[in-house]
């Protein structure tokens, strides 16, 4: 097999990428460093392939990454453990960095950091059904006026046939998995925020806790708190006054969002509860709704919460209970989400009498069924 980490141009060929689709992509911010490593059991130490990342298809790759990572939805915050690990410490060599030697070293650093943590994670880890994949680490440095960025990135790298099929190995166009780390800093070096981004719906903590040695700046369960909290009182809460039958409706679909998945990821929530609802009310704003409930993690400084955790169903059981008054004497409690909402409670007008239609099981039919006989009881 011939092992080309240089010929990215080959991969996106295959997967139907080409420069002019790149350069749509817009890059704000100057790229003063990359570097590129091979990461594997096989190969100790880890191999510096940086010498390729000169190529522009190679360089236009390592752009169209960044971005991704930086325009990321679903990442989480963290914070260093201390100011003294060694992952810290190579991004304060960064920003003192004055030429490409300093540079590399700082890149040095992380690679061999990565490369002895997998291997510690490996021993440990003998009997995985999935270890941990060999790859391709990928460091960026930028800089413009204001701040700076250091992003590392743990990208697979895929067998493939060429054009000519001949059997390659390369950096997959469109379907990049990674793990990442983002560091935003200020012009001073000085740490502004620091994010993981993991593209396999999990946040491994070999790479968090062991490698980067980070930890979460917010909780699973004051991030569960702190979203519902924020969706009630910025999305639901007002539109309930003026569009009851969407916000009970809308409602019930985030519930059960919750009640039905262990993490919650952003883009995914958008997407089943808001992007594709068809409201009752055609003038309801659900164009503005997805675009607020996007800007929602950030809206208030005081409370912030990730855009991708793992929900503490125990932070919102109590919140999803809802009681609804129906008459004098009757009440109607929804403990939790229900499937086909719109079927399982109707309402009716019947001859201008209006009733509540409730969807039950065999056992509550028996609670409230009449014999003909007997319908005055």
């Amino acid at each position: 097999m011939v092992d080309v980490i240089s010929d990215v141009c080959g991969m996106m060929e295959l997967v139907g990428g080409n420069s002019a689709t790149l350069a749509a992509y817009s890059f704000a911010m100057p790229l003063l460093f990359s570097a590129l490593h091979r990461i594997g059991h096989e190969v100790d130490p880890p191999e510096d392939v940086s010498s390729h990342s000169n190529q522009p298809t190679a360089s236009e790759y390592i752009n169209e990454l960044v971005e991704s990572v930086v325009n990321s939805v679903n990442k989480r915050s963290y914070d260093f453990i201390r100011d003294e690990v060694e992952v810290s410490v190579a991004i304060n060599q960064y920003h003192l960095a004055t030429d490409a030697i300093l540079y590399k070293q700082a890149a040095n650093i992380i690679a061999n950091r990565l490369h002895i943590t997998e291997k510690k994670s490996r021993v440990q880890n003998a009997n995985l059904i999935n270890p941990i994949p060999k790859g391709v680490l990928i460091q960026a440095f930028l800089q413009d006026g204001v701040s700076k960025r250091v992003l590392v990135v743990k990208s697979d790298y895929d067998d493939f046939l060429d054009n000519t099929f001949m059997p390659r190995t390369g950096l997959p166009k469109k379907k990049k998995v990674y793990k990442a780390f983002l560091a935003e800093l200020g012009l001073d070096g000085g740490v502004v925020e620091l994010f993981v981004s993991d593209s396999s719906g999990g946040y491994s903590k070999y790479w968090w806790r062991d490698f980067l040695e980070l930890r979460e700046k917010r909780g699973d369960a004051q991030n569960t708190k702190t979203f519902w909290d924020s969706l009630e009182k910025d999305i639901l809460n007002p539109i309930k006054r003026n569009n009851r039958a969407d916000y009970e409706i809308i409602r019930n679909g985030m519930i059960l969002y919750v009640k039905s998945n262990d993490r919650f990821e952003l883009n995914d929530f958008v997407r089943a509860t808001l992007e594709n609802y068809e409201p009752q009310n055609p003038e309801l704003p659900i164009a503005s709704m997805v675009s607020d409930l996007r800007r929602l993690p950030v809206k208030r400084a005081n409370n912030l919460f990730d855009t991708s955790f793992n929900i503490v169903k125990s932070e919102i059981k109590a919140r999803s209970r809802t009681t609804y008054h129906i008459t004098n004497d009757i009440d109607v409690v929804i403990k939790t989400g229900i499937e086909n909402f719109k079927d399982a409670i109707q309402a009716v007008d019947e001859n201008g009498i209006k009733y509540i239609k409730i969807r039950t099981d065999e056992e509550g039919f028996k609670i409230f069924a009449r014999n003909a006989n007997n319908e005055s009881s």
